[in-house]
């Protein structure tokens, strides 16, 4: 089903900005939550040993992925849950 919006020029632009702003606020979000990191990466971060934060990852205290690479959220929670 086609609908017809009649709109002014004003409210227009107003809307096309809104969506933009969102769509520019959700891709940040993503980026963030997306970022990984190696474990030496993580080590440095958080001035910890790399064999200690590769301990953490392998027991499941720090969640990785199978690669072996760390999620900006798995810290997060880490440092969360400390």
């Amino acid at each position: 089903m086609t609908q017809i919006v009649i709109t002014d020029i004003e409210n227009l632009k107003l809307a096309v900005k809104t969506a933009f702003q969102e769509m520019e606020a959700e891709k940040v979000k993503v980026q963030l939550t997306d970022r990984t990191y190696t474990i030496n990466e993580v080590a440095k971060r958080l001035h910890m040993a790399h064999a200690t934060v590769k301990k953490l990852a392998m027991n499941g205290i720090i969640k990785s992925t199978k690669s072996g690479r760390i999620t900006e959220q798995a810290i997060n929670d880490y440092l969360n849950d400390k």
